[in-house]
Order: C-alpha cells, then sequence, then structure tokens
C-alpha cells in the first residue's frame, strides 16, 4: 500500500471518518456483456442458475439437464397456451384478461434492495421503473442497445412474474409439481421442491411471450450493471468463463 494511502487512513481513524473503498472497475461494457450472454443457448445458464439452489448438491449432472430441459419446456408451452388464447394481445393485456393488476412504482420500500419486477398473491404485479429507467440510459450510450430499451425490457419483466401468477393457479404446471426426493426409509419419505425449475420455467415462459431472441437470463447480468457494474461484469464472467480460465 502506498505511503499516502496509509497516511489518509490514519487521517481518516484520527478525524472519525470513515475511509470508504474505491468501488471496482468495470472490464466490460453493457455491449460487451450484451454480445456474449446473448449469443448462448438457453442451456448455457443452467449451471449459473443451479449454483443459486438451496438443494444444488442433491441433484446429479445427467438429472439436472433432464429437469432444465422439461421446465423449459413446460414454461414455453404455458406461454403458447396464453398466447393462443389471447391473440394480438399485449403482455400487459394478457395480465389484465387475467385478472391480474399491473403496477408501477419507482423503487421497493426498501430503497436498498435491488429489485425489478415482483408478483405478490393473489394477483398484484409490480414493474419497479426504476431500474427500466437506469437500463435505458447506458442502453443509449452503447448504440442503443435494443434489448434494454424499455419498451422491449418491460414486457420480459412483467411476463416473468406473470408466470409465477399462472404457476399459482396451475398446480400441475412441471416446475411446480416436480418434488425431489431426499430420503426414504420404507414408507416414510421427504420430497422438496426445487425453486431454480420455477425460475428457469419463469425465464422460457417470458422468452415465448415477449418474442425474444435470447435467453432472458443475459439480463441478470445487463440490468445488474446500473447498480453494480463490476458485478454484473462478475456474473457474466460465471455464465461465460474467459476462454483463458476455462
Amino acid at each position: 500500500m502506498p505511503k499516502e494511502s496509509r497516511a489518509k487512513i490514519l487521517a481518516d481513524a484520527f478525524l472519525g471518518r470513515r475511509s470508504q473503498p474505491e468501488p471496482e472497475k468495470p472490464w466490460y461494457t453493457p455491449g460487451q456483456i450484451a454480445q456474449t450472454l446473448c449469443a448462448l443457448p438457453d442451456e448455457a445458464f443452467d449451471g449459473y442458475v443451479y449454483a443459486r439452489e438451496p438443494l444444488e448438491g442433491r441433484i446429479d449432472p445427467p438429472l439436472r439437464r433432464q429437469l432444465a430441459q422439461k421446465a423449459r419446456e413446460s414454461g414455453r408451452q404455458a406461454a403458447l397456451a396464453l398466447k393462443q388464447a389471447n391473440p394480438g394481445k399485449t403482455v400487459e393485456q394478457i395480465c389484465q384478461a387475467m385478472g391480474l393488476a399491473v403496477r408501477r412504482k419507482k423503487m421497493p420500500q426498501d430503497g436498498g434492495r435491488v429489485l425489478y419486477a415482483q408478483f405478490v398473491q393473489p394477483g398484484d404485479i409490480t414493474l419497479f421503473t426504476h431500474c427500466l429507467d437506469t437500463a435505458a440510459q447506458y442502453a443509449q450510450q452503447e448504440g442503443p442497445l435494443a434489448c434494454l430499451l424499455p419498451q422491449r425490457l418491460e414486457p420480459v419483466l412483467l411476463a416473468h412474474e406473470l408466470y409465477h401468477a399462472v404457476e399459482e393457479r396451475d398446480k400441475t404446471l412441471f416446475a411446480s409439481a416436480y418434488r425431489l426426493r431426499l430420503w426414504s426409509v420404507g414408507p416414510l419419505h421427504n420430497d422438496s421442491p426445487l425453486v431454480c425449475l420455477s425460475e428457469m420455467a419463469g425465464m422460457a415462459f417470458a422468452k415465448e411471450l415477449a418474442g425474444l431472441d435470447f435467453c432472458p437470463y443475459a439480463l441478470d447480468a445487463l440490468l445488474l450493471y446500473g447498480y453494480d457494474p463490476a458485478g454484473a461484469c462478475a456474473v457474466c464472467d460465471e455464465i461465460a468463463p474467459p476462454q483463458n480460465e476455462t
């Protein structure tokens, strides 16, 4: 550590000031992240999704692939059924036809929490427009990035939350019905749902309903960029490790 940095830390401590570390600088632009992630097939995101599943260690690789494929197909079929039942309607109009209230707020009540949209039972979907506005600002700087413009992004966020509403009403959907057997002793057993399957199905549902040509999981990094650019770059590297690290 340079001598002047040590001196500053000591001076700040003496004066009762807290030293704030410099935020890490991003190593990719939003355009570079989009170019990398939007070109990946849906299954390329499976490892990233399973890494956030509490029961991830209980699922062997062949079962992971099988479950992910079934969850995505279930979500896609649910979206196709809704489109066929609501020809020509936008995602928001489909929500309204299903009796769901769509609300828009600037930010969540807990202002320190990064949240893009949420579904609250029995029938409320809220879009938080701060993330849309933030994404639009740096999207324009990049050319623009069409996937981050509000008119493209809002239906995706809305469709993902709509899936959770659909899943609440139809417990026969694969992600909702599936249970992983954790243990069994004679007639006794313990089965558990897998949270990640609902998220996978919801992303496939949103992709189909919003007419995307890329996996919506790419937005995990792209939307985060507006709040934590270095964190967004780290997510990109987790999903698609640089060639020299593989």
